[in-house]
């Protein structure tokens, strides 16, 4: 497969476009993201010169990869780490985790009014639909990042939350059921540079396994909670929203009562001779 773009911008998210391509040689490319959340974690090796500085890594920098036209990550540069005398370490935490930067500051404790005050100071989201979460607990202002006020705002009403990719919108919705994908388990499938979190995955089993294992309820069917891209070895790696015990022994464990701890013995009685 072809190559991504890797571009990066002043903080503003428009200004000052520049291909990092152009600069060296990319390598050890991958991005990921998460449900809840959205786009996570970026890191890649930029091959150049050891002293050279370009302000098209500076820390704070948005950084996003296109591929096949569209931006498919999107987050902001971490400070870069040398890599000996071979270049750069780049990494950037997505725009699902921008949240975690601003802190939920609130004149109505509402998911609407915390939002919009975040975005007024810089948060670089727009606002969906945000509506159905739990407001019983309130908390008080700027106690907690917007991040954590999802978090509980959603979860506790088995809802969840994520930053779209393509627009930054943030939205809340129930967790997803509806198949949209279909995971071969056993032959590797085409690479799929522009997944993302939150798509409904369908197993479809080649070789099942035998001997001990426990077999599973057709179809298997669960919400993608993380996906991480290695552009290199053109590899998607899946872990499910919600998992649970699949081995015997895993769940000889869960059924199995922990073992009691021994009661402390008491002190040893002292006994004092008495006197004649």
């Amino acid at each position: 497969m072809s190559a991504p773009g890797i571009i990066t911008c002043a903080p503003d998210g428009t200004s000052d476009r520049r291909h990092l391509g152009m600069l060296g040689t990319l390598s050890a490319i991958t991005w990921s993201s998460t449900l809840p959340g959205g786009d996570d974690q970026f890191s890649a090796v930029l091959t150049v010169p050891k002293l050279y500085r370009e302000p098209a890594i500076q820390a704070g920098r948005i950084l996003q990869v296109i591929y096949a036209g569209s931006v498919v990550y999107e987050g902001r540069l971490d400070r870069p780490a040398p890599v000996g005398d071979s270049g750069w370490s780049l990494a950037a935490h997505g725009s699902g985790t921008y949240g975690d930067d601003y802190r939920a500051v609130w004149t109505s404790y509402t998911a609407a009014n915390i939002l919009s005050a975040a975005i007024g100071r810089g948060l670089r989201w727009n606002v969906g639909t945000v509506t159905g979460g739990n407001l019983g607990q309130v908390s008080d202002t700027a106690s907690q990042s917007v991040t954590q006020f999802l978090n509980a705002y959603a979860d506790t009403v088995s809802l969840t939350w994520q930053v779209n990719w393509q627009g930054n919108t943030v939205s809340v919705f129930p967790v997803p059921s509806a198949v949209t994908r279909l995971l071969v388990t056993t032959t590797p499938a085409a690479a799929l540079a522009a997944e993302h979190a939150g798509e409904v995955v369908q197993l479809i089993v080649a070789a099942s396994g035998f001997g001990g294992e426990i077999g599973p309820v057709w179809p298997v069917t669960f919400p993608a909670g993380a996906v991480s891209y290695d552009n290199d070895a053109g590899t998607l790696a899946v872990t499910p929203y919600q998992s649970v015990k699949s081995n015997f022994s895993g769940l000889l464990g869960l059924l199995a009562p922990p073992p009691r701890k021994p009661a402390p013995r008491p002190p040893a009685r002292k006994t004092v001779p008495r006197r004649k």
